[in-house]
């Protein structure tokens, strides 16, 4: 299965995934939709919506910009590729009513994989300084 993670598409912060730690999300899709619920470091969205029977982002994600998708599984690099672009995570805290799909970059991969953070509140840094701190070797930009 692996573990994935997200930072957060309006402030860049990790989401954690770290088990004691509930990250409430809001996953903008495509389609116009949000669907509210708690992140795991699984990459599943585990929420109520009655609309959407799956929970794993993924998915979520990959049938909406992946014609004839099935299962995440069967993916090739380039639909893995174009999902990665739609993904949107908001942590509920930054969420605000006019939000939209369209007004968000793309959630980053998470560089502490949402769970294997150096310090207490670390996943509370914007993406560049938490790579920073992770690979210090890089240079951003």
């Amino acid at each position: 299965m692996g573990m994935f993670s997200w930072c957060c598409a309006h402030s860049t912060e990790s989401i954690p995934g770290a088990m004691g730690k509930l990250s409430h999300v809001v996953a903008f899709l495509p389609d116009g939709r949000k669907i509210e619920g708690i992140l795991d470091r699984y990459g599943r969205l585990h929420h109520t919506d009655e609309g959407e029977e799956d929970c794993d982002v993924l998915s979520i994600y990959g049938k909406l910009v992946i014609p004839g998708f099935t299962h995440r599984d069967n993916l090739s690099l380039s639909d893995i590729d174009k999902i990665n672009e739609a993904i949107k995570l908001v942590k509920l805290k930054y969420v605000t009513e006019d939000m939209t799909f369209e007004s968000l970059h793309p959630s980053e991969h998470c560089p502490f994989q949402g769970f294997d953070y150096p310090h207490e509140g670390a996943w509370e840094l914007p993406y560049e300084e938490a790579v920073a701190m992770m690979y210090p070797h890089l240079r951003m930009g």
